[in-house]
């Protein structure tokens, strides 16, 4: 095909009419682009592609002949300027014609998706040529499909049903088709071009263009068609902004040829020169979740796993000397906090100096994050609150029989114990043994990490720690910190550290970029983020909260992975305690769906993956996690309070009549008798039997070695290694790495990395947006930083209240 194009556009060269036909007033002069290509230009061209690269972009071209002299003369000349954002474009232009009058025309144009693939578009031109009473309005339309990601095909509609002979304006269609042999490097396109009114000088021509970009940042255009004109245009990337020179020569043009000049801002432009002294400055202030929520008063905000993208670019550009973080707050995980230290180390393996500054958050987690940089700055109003790790746990027992509720739970195993803030007044052996084997392992990877960093002895760090917290003149004479700084003083103390010239980019790959077009390849990146339940994925309540993992959700998500022949893997990041164990089964079998259609799942763990988060992970071809990751637990636990106690206290009487031994077994009315609670504990073992056996065959391991690291224990990410429950320390580009390797892809070649969103239907959709408004309206637009305890508790559990049993992780852990 690329042949046969190549051809086409060879006799469209060598095949000229006789008739040279003038471009009409109502289409600027543009360079040599297709009838396929996306951008703000499009608008003229074919407003259906404004739907499939939605970056907004803005353009500027001018043109002008030039003179004997070579010098650009003043008329004929031709200005344009357009910028969309997303499918909605707007456009102005302005062209002096010796043989027409002066013409100004406004533009707006729309797309509108009507598959993945096809677009459709349409096009409002508002022309104002001089004189009086003759404005008028033109309509285009236009569809784009691209079925592939080496093919798109379009067609437009131009000027429909515009009267000619009032407008001198015509009306005519053209259809385009390009090809993508080297996807972003070389296109070639032809399309062809017909007047539908029978007075046309020339009823019809075809095209042919030639798109390439042979390095970086350089684009080189070229096109010819029937009418003998031949185009010609180069342009310069700068990371964004681009500079273009274009020629146009042909009898259509006359003797000399028309020049113009662009101007473009796209965030897909490449930079053709790299000057390595960019210093990506990146501020800490957000949440970041993996799905960011948007409302009618605040935006989405930015992911965390776009968070670490950046900082990933920043440690592997070409042109960056350094990067520099300010820390007003550290939201994330022990385990996602190692996850960026694992960048900065790339950073510094790769010379880049990583500079942290320690603002408003000055804690363990924020520490330790700064203690992997070269230059750790500190607020000098500020304290080192770098003072340990400390648990608390929550018991309501007593509280309980106060009121006269009376918990009732069954759990598989002894380290279950979920249930146990409801059925005791302290915690079991088992439970102390547990916390302290996690705090240990936690407390370690804080000291060896910190010790690392600051190039000290463990020794010393845990004595230092015993001894926090400290002034910010302490913490520089116990060499915690380089050194204080205002915040209006932090570049000077970079450049200082650097001892050059910087470039301070404060919004350094802060948004997405999206070529337009389908990738080859793909991995799917699907998130089982918050407590696991059943039905669709749901969005945090009023005083916070998570998100929750909906099976039917993440199971529509994998198997849409699983049909989509791009999609060569799937990582599934998971940073759930558990939940629902008939939901986490759920999306075990669809995981398990993906990999018997051929497609490798790479499970990698973020903060916690225990309990139905492990459940979930079990059938994966490898799993990752950090050396503090929250895993295991490999258990489950149910049951019901019965409130007949404080029934009696309140006075209120109930009735049962029943047709069925057990059937009230559920009610809150009554305890469980024996016979009752028999069954439901011979049903929660049997759920706990499959749970197990399904991690024995996921990690091929013998069902006595699973259950010697079951019986729901809690370990940390490291024991986990250990245990043979996790095969490898690393974060998610580790995991990206090996769905490559395990999908049999170079790994040099490009994958295009997608995720899924949710299908929350409209009901869902507007009372989830009439809480966050209300939030909104309250908090000032702000999000909250840290929820309650108690009720993000209360959360999860209200969450779980139709679910029997539960694989649910014991406890949350912050680690602040």
């Amino acid at each position: 095909m690329v042949i046969s194009t190549l051809i086409w556009g060879a006799w469209v060269f060598s095949a000229p009419q006789a008739a040279a036909q003038t471009l009409t007033p109502d289409r600027p002069a543009l360079p040599a682009i297709s009838l396929t290509e996306d951008g703000a230009m499009s608008l003229w061209r074919n407003p259906a592609n404004l739907g499939f690269d939605r970056d907004p972009s803005v353009a500027f071209v001018y043109g002008a002949p030039l003179d004997a002299s070579g010098v650009p003369a003043t008329a004929p000349s031709s200005l344009a300027l357009a910028t969309n954002a997303g499918p909605f474009a707007l456009g102005f232009t302005h062209q002096s014609k010796l043989t027409h009058p002066e013409w100004w025309t406004v533009s707006s144009a729309l797309a509108i998706p009507f598959s993945d693939t096809i677009q459709l578009g349409t096009h409002l031109g508002w022309h104002l040529p001089s004189g009086a009473d003759n404005n008028f309005f033109t309509v285009d339309a236009g569809l784009g499909w691209r079925p592939f990601h080496w093919l798109g095909i379009s067609a437009v509609g131009y000027n429909l049903g515009v009267d000619v002979r009032h407008t001198d304006i015509e009306e005519q269609v053209a259809g385009g088709m390009t090809l993508r042999p080297a996807q972003n490097r070389i296109e070639v396109g032809a399309e062809y071009r017909y007047f539908t009114s029978p007075d046309a000088a020339l009823p019809a021509y075809a095209e042919a263009f030639v798109r390439s970009q042979p390095v970086e940042g350089m684009t080189v255009r070229l096109g010819v068609n029937q009418l003998g004109t031949i185009q010609a245009g180069l342009e310069f990337g700068f990371g964004g902004p681009s500079l273009g020179a274009h020629t146009r020569i042909g009898s259509a043009t006359g003797s000399a040829p028309f020049v113009m000049g662009s101007l473009t801002d796209n965030p897909d432009t490449g930079k053709f020169l790299k000057g390595g002294a960019r210093v990506p400055e990146i501020v800490l202030n957000e949440p970041y979740p993996y799905q960011p929520v948007r409302s009618f008063f605040t935006g989405a905000g930015e992911s965390y796993l776009h968070l670490l993208g950046r900082l990933n670019d920043a440690a592997e550009a070409r042109d960056t000397k350094a990067m520099v973080l300010r820390v007003d707050w550290s939201p994330f995980s022990f385990a996602q906090t190692e996850e960026i230290l694992s960048v900065f180390d790339v950073a510094r393996a790769n010379g880049k100096q990583v500079v942290v500054y320690l603002g408003e958050d000055t804690g363990n987690s924020a520490y330790m994050l700064a203690s992997g940089a070269d230059l750790v700055l500190m607020n000098p109003a500020q304290q080192l609150m770098l003072v340990g790790l400390s648990a608390e746990l929550m018991f309501f027992r007593d509280t309980l029989d106060m009121v006269g509720v009376e918990p009732q739970f069954a759990r598989r195993a002894e380290y279950k114990s979920a249930a146990e803030g409801f059925t005791a007044s302290q915690a079991s052996s088992h439970q102390k043994e547990q916390m302290n084997a996690l705090l240990d392992d936690m407390s370690g990877r804080l000291v060896a990490r910190i010790a690392k960093g600051r190039d000290k002895e463990t020794e010393e760090v845990s004595d230092l720690i015993d001894a926090g917290p400290y002034t910010a003149d302490e913490a520089i004479a116990k060499g915690l910190i380089d050194g204080t700084a205002f915040p209006d003083e932090i570049h000077n103390e970079v450049r200082k550290h650097l001892k050059d010239k910087a470039f301070f980019d404060e919004n350094y790959k802060s948004k997405d970029s999206n070529s337009g077009w389908k990738a080859a390849r793909e991995i799917a990146v699907i998130y089982v983020e918050g407590v696991i339940t059943s039905g669709p994925s749901g969005q945090p309540g009023f005083f916070g909260g998570s998100q929750t993992a909906g099976s039917e959700t993440i199971s529509m998500q994998l198997e849409q992975a699983k049909n989509e022949q791009r999609v060569k893997a799937v990582v599934l990041r998971v940073d759930s305690p558990g939940g629902s164990a008939l939901a986490s089964d759920e999306i075990w079998r669809a995981v398990s769906k993906v990999r018997a259609a051929g497609k490798p799942v790479i499970v990698s763990m973020g903060g916690v993956a225990a309990s139905g988060g492990y459940y979930v992970s079990a059938g994966a071809n490898a799993i990752y996690a950090q050396n503090s990751t929250i895993t295991g637990s490999i258990g489950v636990v149910g049951g019901k309070f019965s409130m007949s106690g404080l029934y009696d206290k309140l006075g209120i009487n109930y009735e049962l009549y029943n047709r069925g031994r057990n059937a009230a077994m559920w009610s809150s009315s009554k305890p469980f008798d024996d016979t009752e609670f028999a069954a439901f504990d011979r049903m929660l073992g049997d759920i706990y039997t499959q749970f197990t056996s399904k991690v024995a065959h996921g990690r091929n391991m013998e069902i006595l070695d699973v259950e010697q690291v079951a019986r729901g224990r809690v370990w940390s990410g490291q024991r986990a290694i250990e245990n043979k429950l996790v095969d490898e320390v690393g974060g998610f580009f580790d995991a990206v790495k090996r769905a490559k390797i395990e999908a049999r892809i170079s790994e040099n070649a490009h994958v295009e990395l997608v995720s899924y969103s949710g299908q929350a239907g409209p009901g869902e959709r507007l009372m989830s947006e009439g809480v966050l408004m209300f939030r909104s309206a309250l908090l000032g637009g702000k999000q909250l930083k840290q929820t309650v305890p108690e009720l993000e508790m209360f959360h999860q559990w209200q969450t779980l209240s139709d679910e029997r049993v539960w694989a649910l992780m014991p406890y949350r852990v912050d680690v602040r």
